[in-house]
């Protein structure tokens, strides 16, 4: 019985790492700004899905929560701004 249970979770316990969340950093750039909305290209947005949490790197290297991406496109996200910086485009 006992080797029968470590066969079991020798097979299975692997699939509970598959299932880890992991986080990745894409670089974008402010491509446009309106009064409601901020657009940021990437080269791609494979790896970021509506909703997800977008950080302004400061000079210091400081991540600071900035945008929450609406919608998205192959290169292009549409945001909403978090909080009050001071998002240009460019940055």
């Amino acid at each position: 019985m006992r080797r029968a249970l470590l066969v079991i979770f020798s097979v299975i316990g692997p699939c509970w790492l598959w299932g880890q969340d992991y986080r990745s950093i894409e670089e974008g750039q402010v491509s446009y700004l309106s009064s409601q909305n901020v657009y940021v290209k990437f080269a791609s947005t494979e790896a970021i899905a509506p909703g997800d949490t977008l950080f302004l790197l400061s000079a210091t290297g400081q991540a600071e929560a900035a945008l929450v991406v609406a919608n998205k496109s192959s290169i292009s996200c549409v945001c909403t701004m978090v909080g009050s910086l001071d998002i240009r485009v460019g940055d």
